[in-house]
């Protein structure tokens, strides 16, 4: 009776572990392919000198899933170590029920909503004596968090949407007022 050796035992397990790995790879793959995956941006936009809001800043939201998303919130939230949630939209809105949610994004597709730069001052007032020294090591004290119909929460850094003058010293880059 011939027993196996080492070699034989080393060559079924590179090729089970090969096959495993291979299979763990598909799976994750897979799985990977139907989250969500947005990538959210702050910018101000402008619209001449003629209008009676020439600057105004806005969120934009670029899906890079294959699936359509549905964002159903976009709320602020203040604190650098816990973020609380303030029940307002980040959105301007001349009326609270004049938000259209859900609003949907097509794969691949970018949106940009415009944000209330007015809100943004009160909420930063809150958290404006926090702000400096948090923002010496570069985190924000004050967030704009974007919901998806699954439930899939979204954060960035919300001292962009304050107009120059207002934002804090960290951002500007200068100790100047």
């Amino acid at each position: 009776m011939n027993q196996p050796n080492l070699v034989d035992w080393f060559t079924l397990g590179v090729a089970s572990l090969g096959t495993l790995l291979g299979t763990v790879t598909a799976v994750w793959t897979v799985v990977r392919g139907d989250k969500e995956h947005l990538d959210l941006h702050i910018s101000w936009k402008w619209f001449g000198q003629h209008e009676k809001f020439p600057e105004l800043p806005f969120l934009y939201i670029h899906n890079r899933s294959k699936n359509t998303v549905s964002i159903v919130d976009v709320y602020w939230y203040v604190g650098a170590i816990i973020r609380k949630e303030k029940r307002y939209t980040a959105l301007f809105h001349e009326d609270p029920g004049d938000t259209n949610f859900p609003y949907e994004i097509a794969p691949g597709a970018t949106s940009s909503l415009l944000l209330s730069d007015s809100d943004a001052i009160s909420h930063f007032a809150e958290c404006a004596k926090y702000s400096d020294f948090f923002g010496f090591f570069r985190r924000s004290s004050m967030w704009v968090g974007v919901t998806t119909m699954r439930g899939k929460k979204q954060f960035i850094g919300a001292e962009r949407c304050l107009p120059w003058k207002s934002r804090p010293k960290w951002l500007r880059g200068s100790d100047e007022d």
